[in-house]
């Protein structure tokens, strides 16, 4: 498991000047999100955990973030605390003793990984100054998935400057919400081939019978590199940016991001929650003025009925008829198809009952 800061609404720009300065305020602080990923050597990864600054962003309401398939927190610097840690770790080890499976699980030595009490989860910490060699997610897996985002945040981007006149890159860019961010960043971890993972652990000194005993590098890790690097080109076309960055320094432009704070800070502010009696501030619900990652981004109609829904389903799978564009008039289909199984559903079950079906 390890963390890793996220820009998530970054442009190939270097005006922005990311690399080298510190993100602790401004606008840059605002427009950044971390993020923990846990794999294990067969490929499989467990539930990304995001953490944004707002306990529930204008973009989430209405909707239940258990089901957006993260475990989304909060605090107000976006970083990994010791507290978020001990929560995450307590629920990870819950979920492997149901399961009935022990773990080891790998850990950087960064002061947030706090030690604690576990039954099926044995903890490993990393050597100091090891982390770059010794940390699987280091060796390729985290910029795979950063690959794969940037690549879907670019594309949406140019999307909208092709769909809209007199809008620039950078008001797009600011209308991206973090709903957006933990979409796209689904998708990319769901990229993510097993084959790139169990080459990342080798790479670190961790094999297996299943690991591949080709040593030459796939050529299908770079598939990921190259699909970036084309939208890159593009955007690069497209936004008249006036100083790009090459792919390698896009995709790298928040390497080294802090993701965690000072461990005895981290604790101070949880034990002045506790003293005073309040929850601690992932659970506090936000006011109107508490989403802070997306104030600035549009205002969006809703839809709010399975009629609503299915309408703009029919448009959809119409348009890409009507443009020659396979796969997608299928893919509306069964979305269609569920939505009236549970359009169906839904009206049944509110059929009124009688009094005596209430006693029975």
């Amino acid at each position: 498991m390890d963390e890793t800061g996220l820009f998530y609404r970054a442009l190939p720009d270097k005006t922005l000047r990311v690399r080298g300065e510190e993100c602790k305020g401004g606008k840059k602080s605002k427009d950044r999100i971390t993020v923990a990923l846990c794999v294990n050597m067969e490929g499989h990864f467990d539930k990304p955990l995001v953490i944004g600054k707002a306990a529930k962003p204008r973009c989430f309401w209405n909707i239940n973030v258990a089901r957006l398939q993260v475990t989304w927190k909060s605090n107000k610097k976006a970083w990994m605390t010791g507290f978020l840690f001990t929560e995450w770790i307590k629920d990870f080890d819950k979920r492997m003793r149901l399961s009935k499976r022990k773990v080891l699980l790998l850990l950087d030595n960064a002061t947030s990984h706090a030690s604690t009490k576990l039954t099926n989860v044995k903890v490993v910490f990393l050597p100091d100054n090891t982390t770059s060699k010794l940390q699987p997610l280091d060796q390729g897996i985290i910029q795979a998935m950063k690959m794969g985002y940037r690549k879907r945040l670019l594309r949406s981007v140019i999307a909208r400057l092709d769909s809209e006149e007199n809008v620039s890159s950078a008001d797009v860019a600011k209308s991206v919400s973090v709903l957006d961010a933990v979409q796209w960043l689904k998708a990319a971890v769901k990229d993510v081939r097993t084959e790139t993972v169990k080459r990342c652990f080798a790479k670190a000194g961790i094999r297996s019978a299943a690991t591949p005993t080709n040593e030459d590098d796939d050529p299908d890790d770079d598939v990921p590199l190259s699909e970036l690097r084309e939208v890159v080109v593009m955007a690069n076309g497209r936004l008249e940016i006036d100083d790009p960055m090459s792919v390698e320094e896009y995709s790298n432009m928040d390497f080294d991001l802090p993701v965690c704070e000072n461990l005895e800070e981290d604790w101070e502010d949880t034990l002045v929650h506790r003293i005073n009696g309040k929850e601690s501030e992932e659970n506090v619900e936000p006011s109107v003025n508490d989403s802070d990652d997306d104030d600035k981004t549009e205002e969006r109609s809703l839809i709010t009925s399975h009629q609503d829904a299915l309408k703009w389903l029919r448009e959809i799978s119409m348009f890409c008829l009507t443009k020659e564009i396979d796969g997608v008039p299928e893919l509306m289909q069964k979305a269609q198809e569920e939505l009236e199984t549970r359009a169906v559903h839904v009206k049944c079950s509110s059929k009124q009952s009688t009094i005596d079906a209430f006693f029975n």
